[in-house]
This record gives C-alpha cells, structure tokens and sequence, in this order.
C-alpha cells in the first residue's frame, strides 16, 4: 500500500529509508484536536481522518523531533506535543485550486455565453426561415396562378382555332370528306381514349381495311382511327350489306 502525506499539495510518498518520515494523528484527543485544528481543512485531501491518515514530517519544525537513536533516519520520532506547522506549499496549492476554479467560472461564463450567441443567432436564423418560407408560398402561389392563366389562355385559344378549322371546312371541303375532317376534331377535342365514331367513320374503316391492312396500319397512325381488330368485325357487320359491298369492289 502507498502511503501519502494527507495534505492536498504535498508530493511526499514514504520510502523506507527516506529521511521524510510519515506520522499517525495522535491517539490523545486533545492533542489530536490540536493538530486537527492547525492544519487549514480547505488544504486537506479530504477531512475524514482516520487511523490509515498520514502526516509526513516536511509539516513540523526541527523542534518538533527528538533526537533518533536510529541509523535510517536522523527525524523519524515527534515530541510528545508536537504540532504541524508548515504549510506554505498547501497554502501555494490552495492558490492554484482558487486560480483554477476562476479559470473553470472563466470558460463556464465564455462557454455560457457562447450557448446565449448560439441561442440568439438560432433565433435569427429561424426568422429568416419562416420570411424565405413564406416567400416561397407566395412565389408558389403565383406561378400556380401563372400556370391556370396559360391553361386557360391555351385552351381558349385552342377552341378558336377549331372552331376557325370547322367553319373553313364547312365552308370549303366537300361533303365527300368533310365527315372524315369533323370526326378527326372531335376526337380531339375531347381528349378522351375512348373515341366515338360516325356510321360514315364506320364504313371508312371498314373500306379500307378491307383494300388494305397494310394501308390500315399506316393510316391509322395518320388519324384517329380504331384497332384492326375492330375495323375487321365492322367489315363482317357490314359484308351483310349488298350495296356496301358493291361500292367498295
């Protein structure tokens, strides 16, 4: 077991033969009191003193040994009274503990208020937030507002230009193939997949198809017009028909 010196500062450890020796409290509690009460209890390396607390003899004046009849050491025996005295280096350490305390307060206070800038610039920061946010909304607002605008400026514009391509093919396309064109902008507009489809648009599909499949496919990807499966069972409908078929050969 180590064995130290009880006050705070002192470095002393006991080696056998040293000329620092270690010393018990007295068991007399007047005298024990007395030593208690010479030594600065804030220098202490703690204040429960007991039989295993030690005191090393740098604490006790020349006076305070008796002579040794013993080789090891020239110090190693107390007085009957002798009390600690010497505590300067405690004291040197009770110093650097009060200095070391203000630096702690020191960088709790900077840290402290480096806690209250962050706080503040966090504050800032979350107002610049909610102002960029809120420009955002409004900024989204309008192009929401932009973009209805285009729409309905597109689709009114759209609707003029049918409505001037109906009146030009109504005006200048013969009945012939004026069903073709107005089946062709119907579809558009409506934009649906489901298309409809005029008994003339019928017989067209039938017609051809029946010409042609091959010329079917290419045509289809021209206009609207339905799938080879249904302009084959339009031509099977329409075969009943004598003069159908006779227009078509």
């Amino acid at each position: 077991m180590v064995v130290t010196c009880c006050i705070g500062n002192c470095k002393s450890l006991w080696i056998r033969g040293d000329i620092i020796t270690f010393h018990c409290f007295p068991k007399d509690e007047r005298l024990r009191k007395q030593w208690i009460s010479a030594i600065p209890s804030n220098i202490l390396r703690t204040t429960d003193i007991n039989q295993h607390s030690r005191l090393c003899s740098k604490h006790f004046t020349a006076e305070c040994f008796a002579e040794s009849t013993s080789f090891k050491s020239l110090r190693n025996m107390l007085n009957k009274n002798a009390i600690p005295t010497i505590f300067e280096e405690c004291q040197e350490f009770q110093y650097q503990l009060v200095e070391l305390e203000k630096s702690n307060l020191s960088h709790i206070l900077k840290r402290e208020i480096g806690v209250q800038t962050l706080k503040r610039n966090f504050d800032e920061s979350e107002k610049i937030i909610q102002s960029l946010t809120k420009r955002l909304k409004q900024r989204d607002e309008k192009i929401k507002d932009l973009e209805e605008r285009l729409k309905k400026k597109e689709t009114e514009e759209k609707n003029d230009s049918m409505k001037m391509i109906k009146d030009a093919v109504n005006k200048y396309i013969c009945e012939e193939r004026k069903e073709l064109f107005l089946h062709e902008f119907a579809n558009n507009e409506t934009g649906s997949s489901k298309k409809t489809y005029s008994e003339y648009m019928r017989q067209f599909a039938a017609a051809t198809y029946h010409h042609s499949p091959k010329v079917y496919k290419i045509l289809k990807k021209l206009i609207t017009l339905p799938t080879t499966y249904t302009a084959a069972r339009w031509l099977i409908d329409f075969s009943q028909d004598p003069q159908f078929m006779e227009e078509i050969k």
